[in-house]
């Protein structure tokens, strides 16, 4: 029985050394020692094959499509908050009467002059958006705007 065990693990060692066991490219391969073994075989290899998981055959479509539905969104936001604005600038005096004079009386100043701050704010902050212009403070600018004209509306 002693005989046999030498020979497996001469077979084994001389094995691990052979270009017919050498892992292919791309291959990782990690050495352990089992616990019985480790002072008569030098070491078995383990090979574990490299899987790259962030790469999809779908990465080539899904990417543009991403690109251009996120245009899509902000463009139509962007129309709708020019249309929006365009409104106020319309009938400034409807607006500040009937909207900000009577749910928002207690801002500081005339109401038109907030009406007019909101209509700026939709129109040439949304052409700046469209653009892609100091972005973020006008989507913080007009994510407060809409957060006013929400409490208005509930």
């Amino acid at each position: 029985m002693f005989k046999i065990q030498n020979i497996l693990l001469a077979v084994l060692a001389l094995a691990g050394q052979s270009v017919a066991f050498t892992t292919p490219m791309g291959t990782k391969v990690t050495r352990s020692m089992p616990s019985k073994l480790a002072a008569k075989a030098k070491s078995v290899a383990k090979v574990e094959p490299e899987v790259n998981e962030d790469v999809t055959m779908f990465d080539s479509i899904a990417e543009p499509i991403g690109d251009i539905s996120i245009l899509a969104l902000r463009l139509a936001t962007c129309s709708l908050m020019i249309h929006h604005g365009f409104d106020k600038i319309q009938n400034v005096d409807g607006f500040s009467a009937n909207v900000v004079a009577k749910f928002f009386g207690f801002l500081p100043g005339p109401p038109s002059f907030w009406t007019l701050s909101a209509a700026g704010t939709q129109i040439v902050g949304a052409g700046l958006l469209t653009v892609g212009v100091l972005a973020r403070p006008v989507a913080f600018s007009m994510m407060c705007t809409m957060f006013v004209a929400v409490i208005f509306h509930l």
